[in-house]
């Protein structure tokens, strides 16, 4: 997303200021100790040979100008540890939480997908009741019915763990109950009459997956949980 990419840029933007930091301390430190001899150089020049005490000075601003080098790059390579870190954990807790929102959104779609589909299994039961098998299979493979299956296998591995299991278990209920009751519709396509008994059987299969396809729908969770 469009947050997480400027978030992106700012770490680039960071490590890249550090590096630009040290490089000028080294240009910096370079140049003032090339222009600090220089003028040593001069007025040693001016003044006739260096004495002891001259050449102590000028060791002693070496010295001092490579150990300024020394703290302008050792500071910035402590600092950039921790601040690279915080940079680091926030973009994983913001990456966590856009893919958090991402997985509900989709989830939210799916589960819509299934109160659709329970609707249209309710619609069924004037089917059921006039025996009518060869409308039920009819409407068992058509949509909004017929993507069942898919949009489970779809919702179920973005649910977190235990709700994960919890919903797994409903559905797998739902599919036996599902494929009884469409074994039974097929087995009456032929017999559009039907006997008492063939047709008790088939409402209570009917019921049956609709109450299994209602326990499925109301395992799902409101909100996925961060695992």
């Amino acid at each position: 997303s469009s947050i997480l990419w400027l978030f992106r840029m700012g770490r680039i933007a960071v490590f890249s200021t550090f590096i630009v930091v040290q490089c000028l301390v080294l240009i910096s430190c370079a140049s003032g100790l090339k222009t600090h001899l220089a003028d040593q150089r001069k007025h040693h020049e001016k003044n006739g040979k260096c004495s002891k005490g001259s050449s102590s000075s000028v060791q002693l601003s070496r010295r001092g100008f490579l150990g300024f080098g020394v703290i302008g790059l050792v500071v910035p390579s402590l600092v950039w540890p921790s601040t690279a870190g915080a940079v680091y954990v926030k973009e994983e807790a913001l990456q966590g939480n856009i893919f958090l929102k991402e997985r509900n959104e989709k989830a939210n779609l799916l589960k819509a997908s299934l109160r659709q589909q329970r609707r249209a299994l309710e619609s069924m039961e004037f089917y059921v009741s006039e025996y009518d098998c060869k409308a039920v299979c009819g409407a068992l493979r058509a949509p909004p019915f017929s993507t069942i299956r898919k949009d489970s296998a779809a919702l179920l591995p973005l649910l977190g763990e235990g709700d994960r299991a919890r919903a797994r278990a409903a559905y797998e209920g739902f599919l036996a109950a599902l494929e009884k009751f469409d074994r039974l519709s097929a087995a009456g396509i032929n017999n559009t009459r039907g006997s008492a008994a063939a047709r008790a059987e088939l409402y209570a299969g009917y019921f049956a997956s609709l109450a299994a396809l209602k326990g499925y729908v109301a395992s799902l969770p409101e909100e996925i949980a961060r695992e």
